[in-house]
């Protein structure tokens, strides 16, 4: 094991301990008296020189802590003006104060984003004969989102509007529960029907999505009993679209 501390200040303090007993003892330690009183000057040295480094660090540290208070209390002055200098010119409506005061005039609103594509349609078939429609469509925060849903009955040539909804909540008030998952529960199906084709589209604002493939829904009977099956069609572009 090491007979010399590997700390900093656990060696100074070891150096000290010796120092003086090692030059007055060189020659019954086998020293040389000049390299013992050389170590002593070293020792003193490097004391010296620890407690510059500690202090300096101190220093450091509170320089530090000093330039980020003044750092934070001058941005934050900046903040405040450059904030008063913007409402001024929105309310004299003179962009020409943002040159005078060397500043960026505000950058133009970004348009929002065309509506995201209506996909994975599924239906769910209620209790009461009414039929659920399911999708997903993740869009970015700005503005809402609404869904225009057009359905078209056999022998009926165009998809005609029957609703338009957030999709948050079917109308049995069932909550989507998934990030993403959209739903409206149609409740005007005719009895007897036989099958229906949806198409969903999204609209925020004037600006209108793609719309969705184009869900075909077959009621019918089998050996069990009555079923519904439903599958999607691609691409639901060109289809016949009436108000």
């Amino acid at each position: 094991m090491s007979e010399l501390p590997r700390n900093q200040q656990e060696f100074i303090a070891f150096c000290q301990a010796h120092a003086d007993l090692w030059v007055d003892n060189a020659s019954a330690l086998g020293v040389q008296p000049a390299t013992a009183a050389l170590f002593k000057t070293h020792a003193d040295a490097a004391k010296d020189t620890l407690s510059d480094a500690d202090s300096a660090r101190l220093a450091s540290k509170a320089a530090t802590q000093a330039n980020d208070i003044a750092m934070r209390i001058a941005r934050s002055d900046a903040a405040d003006i450059i904030k008063t200098i913007r409402a001024f010119a929105a309310t004299t409506n003179n962009p020409t104060v943002y040159a005078v005061a060397g500043i960026n005039p505000p950058s133009p609103p970004t348009p929002a984003p065309k509506p995201a594509k209506p996909e994975r349609l599924q239906t769910i078939l209620e209790p009461t004969g009414a039929l659920t429609l399911a999708w997903f469509a993740s869009n970015p925060r700005g503005g809402t989102v609404t869904y225009a849903i057009r359905r078209k009955l056999p022998g009926q040539s165009a998809f005609s509007l029957i609703a338009t909804t957030g999709g948050n909540a079917a109308a049995n008030g069932r909550p989507t529960g998934r990030r993403g998952l959209k739903q409206w529960t149609d409740e005007t199906l005719p009895t007897n029907s036989g099958g229906v084709q949806y198409v969903i589209t999204g609209t925020r604002g004037n600006i209108v999505g793609d719309p969705s493939e184009i869900l075909t829904v077959v009621f019918g009977t089998g050996v069990s009993g009555a079923f519904i099956a439903s599958a999607t069609t691609s691409p639901s572009t060109g289809v016949q679209l009436a108000a």
